[in-house]
């Protein structure tokens, strides 16, 4: 800013503002280095006669910002003319539309979903005699401060075996290709199957090239899809030392908030888990799934590790996390989850569910009861134990342990004394369902980070390994002190640890007491008039 004058009125300015009109590239997830899907991408109708089928959003051979592909000598027209440009080299195409004018299985690629990159020699000689030879490369990738050996890359894909070849290779910081994987004709056919590599990262390296190297000649397809480079994830087989045998082959599935969370801005869309080595099970992802007119954004993450549930309203319109696990039968089983129930919870004298399996094989809810709100499992038959109003709002490992005629809940190591005899049997591929009870409601409000299922009853040997792990301490969760003196002048004084809370009955529903007390700011002591309006009260931490 340049001014000059001479005795001739001023200049101010403020509330600056600079800012790009660049596209911003979202943040990747924590641990991560590359994420694409090539969903991105904007696709046009097929132009060549030889495709058909299509909706008008068909292909591009336009790679996304960064990438490179490349034909190699052998690529082209054997004896003249002009192959099928949709298919000259590595392009990007609608999975519908591939299989709409292609066929021949390649619909059996279900985790290529949105656009998927394709080498497909079969389609690209259908118009002209042709030899396919093309590489797909990622951006070079900043990989410094990356420990030697923790990077990994994984990728969906969709490989027809025929006469051809491919080759996944890494580059480091511009030095000769190393080859990661290589597939030959005599590589069988694996139509949707899910890929992880080790990068085998030097110490020091900066930089990561990835490529896709294809050659074929008319003989059918590479596609690939959902591609991530990512530090390694440790599975509880590494991390929880002593852990038997039996518990490690009975892990079904590790849902862990560090890991795995798909997210639009905040809002999550999705949940995979991992195994015990730490490797994405996607059979098992739960989806961000509506209720009504439930918004996205009543699921939120915010790359802590931490899922926020957070539907307050008691109306018909909700979010849930949904799924199917792959598992046997069994009448027994054991649930970790790391958490907490929220006081503030719309749905306390009906009951709010961390998670339904079955539906109705199992849960875990907090419900009101015994003049508070208690622990409780409906698997047909509710069965419910101590009052766990002490844990709202605070973080703690939940645990459950099934066999076929007992149940064992816990409270970071506290026996929480869930009393009955059931039944318990859980079905065979079971629904798996997060936040709520089902479409009907009972909305989780809360926390979770971590949630563990085991297809066995593990021993209490096991359970406290685990429960170690998650962070359990020798120090159980304490209620919150809460005290009331007459002082014989017309007033009473309470004083309270954490959150003063009130409500007009027993059972709630509570709401914090500085609504019912205009002027006054939360603090501990208060002093209230007797003449005041009566309220039910409590202390929460």
């Amino acid at each position: 800013w340049d001014h000059q004058g001479h005795n001739n009125w001023w200049w101010a300015i403020d509330n600056l503002v600079v800012y790009s009109t660049a596209p911003v590239e979202p943040a990747l997830p924590a641990n991560h280095y590359l994420v694409e899907d090539f969903d991105s991408l904007e696709l046009g109708p097929f132009e060549s006669g030889t495709e058909s089928g299509g909706d008008g959003t068909d292909w591009t051979a336009t790679v996304p910002s960064g990438w490179v592909m490349v034909l190699g000598p052998n690529h082209g027209p054997t004896a003249g003319g002009d192959a099928v440009k949709e298919f000259n080299g590595w392009t990007f195409v609608d999975p519908v539309s591939w299989n709409a004018t292609a066929g021949q299985d390649r619909s059996q690629f279900t985790k290529g979903t949105g656009v998927v990159a394709v080498g497909d020699s079969d389609e690209y000689d259908d118009a002209a005699d042709a030899k396919f030879d093309a590489a797909l490369s990622t951006p070079a990738l900043n990989i410094a401060g990356a420990a030697a050996g923790s990077l990994y890359v994984t990728y969906d894909s969709s490989w027809r075996q025929e006469p051809q070849q491919g080759k996944v290779l890494v580059s480091f910081d511009g030095g000769e290709p190393v080859v990661l994987l290589e597939l030959t004709p005599d590589t069988p056919t694996a139509y949707n199957d899910t890929v992880s590599l080790n990068l085998d990262n030097p110490a020091g390296a900066q930089t990561a090239v990835i490529s896709w190297e294809k050659q074929g000649y008319n003989n059918w397809w590479w596609a690939i899809d959902n591609i991530y480079v990512s530090v390694k994830v440790d599975g509880l087989s590494s991390v929880v030392a002593g852990l038997s045998t039996q518990a490690l082959d009975s892990l079904m599935a590790h849902y862990d908030g560090k890991n795995g969370v798909e997210t639009d801005g905040e809002s999550v869309v999705s949940w995979t888990p991992i195994d015990g080595n730490g490797d994405f099970l996607d059979d098992m992802i739960v989806q961000s799934t509506q209720r009504g007119g439930g918004a996205p954004e009543l699921i939120t993450y915010d790359g802590s590790g931490k899922l926020t549930f957070d539907d307050t309203d008691v109306g018909a319109d909700g979010r849930y996390l949904e799924g199917t696990l792959s598992n046997a039968e069994s009448k027994e089983f054991t649930v970790f989850w790391v958490g907490n129930y929220s006081a503030d919870a719309p749905f306390a004298t009906s009951g709010t569910y961390v998670y339904n399996i079955g539906i109705n094989n199992t849960s875990h809810q907090r419900d009101d009861g015994a003049g508070g709100f208690v622990v409780e499992q409906y698997n047909g038959t509710t069965y419910a134990g101590d009052d766990i109003t002490a844990y709202d709002g605070v973080t703690t490992v939940w645990s459950t342990v099934l066999t076929a005629d007992s149940h064992a809940f816990y409270a970071n190591g506290e026996n929480l004394n869930v009393g009955g005899t059931p039944s318990n049997n859980i079905q065979a591929n079971a629904s798996m369902l997060i936040g709520a009870y089902s479409s009907s409601g009972y909305d989780f409000v809360g926390e979770v980070e971590q949630l563990i299922i085991f297809g066995s009853a593990l021993s209490d040997a096991d359970r406290k390994l685990v429960e170690n792990h998650l962070g359990v301490t020798d120090e159980p969760a304490t209620p919150p002190t809460l005290s009331i003196v007459n002082n014989g002048d017309g007033n009473v004084t309470v004083t309270f640890e954490g959150k003063l809370q009130g409500a007009e009955t027993v059972n709630g529903p509570w709401q914090d007491a500085t609504a019912l007390l205009p002027g006054w700011d939360g603090s501990s002591p208060v002093t209230i008039p007797a003449s005041e309006a009566h309220f039910y009260g409590r202390a929460v931490k």
